[in-house]
């Protein structure tokens, strides 16, 4: 019988020994879309630097819209809102979609709020309008835009559209998508990482996001 490992040096050939296999595509649960997913020749996995997977935290609160749309789109005048209360995004900022939709996981039915998961054309959700994602690839210079929800742009109901990813690939700033318990972070204050695994030639990747809070501004 194999035994549990022990510090005698026999260990080596008689201890147990456990290995597992992983297998999972790019873009699925907690992921980034590296700027490569929609715009050739960006920045694909391994040759995003470290010093952009990290950054203040800019927490957009969008529940009160979102309990009486869940279809709703954060706007430009969602982000003017935050620096009247904030001042201006900080450079490198991680920008986050605070929706609660996170909540809806792991029902598919409920993540895209349809009763036919095969119909694009029903699905809803929050996500960001194309000229608030426009905004904050051109107007502000922030490390990377999530969502609680699974996707940052729903485009038009009757067809898939990735221009508000495009216009922020095209600037190579990653996205973060279906980010768990976003609504447990301050405003501003935070620092967000995005700690993902390093596929070289990837075009996304599994992530497993945290910040790190002042303990003045945690939400208990």
């Amino acid at each position: 019988m194999i035994r549990d490992c022990t510090t005698t040096s026999i260990c080596i050939y008689t201890c147990r020994y456990e290995v597992n296999y992983i297998g999972t595509t790019e873009h699925s649960g907690t992921h980034i879309d590296a700027p490569s997913h929609f715009y050739r020749g960006r920045l694909r996995m391994h040759q995003i630097p470290l010093t952009k997977l990290y950054g203040p935290g800019v927490i957009l609160d969008v529940k009160k819209q979102v309990s009486r749309n869940p279809g709703y789109k954060v706007r430009i005048s969602d982000i003017r809102r935050w620096e009247t209360y904030h001042g201006r995004i900080p450079n490198g900022a991680m920008v986050l979609m605070s929706s609660g939709w996170y909540r809806r996981y792991p029902d598919p039915y409920k993540v895209y709020s349809t009763n036919n998961i095969s119909d694009f054309k029903s699905y809803r959700f929050p996500s960001f309008d194309f000229n608030a994602l426009n905004f904050l690839a051109n107007q502000r210079s922030v490390h990377a835009v999530g969502s609680d929800s699974p996707s940052i742009y729903r485009g038009t109901s009757t067809q898939p559209d990735f221009s508000g990813f495009v216009v922020l690939f095209k600037r190579n700033i990653p996205v973060v998508l279906s980010v768990a318990n976003v609504d447990r972070l301050p405003n501003f204050g935070s620092t967000v990482f995005l700690p993902a695994i390093n596929i070289y030639d990837g075009s996304g990747a599994p992530v497993r996001v945290f910040a790190t809070v002042p303990e003045s501004k945690m939400k208990y």
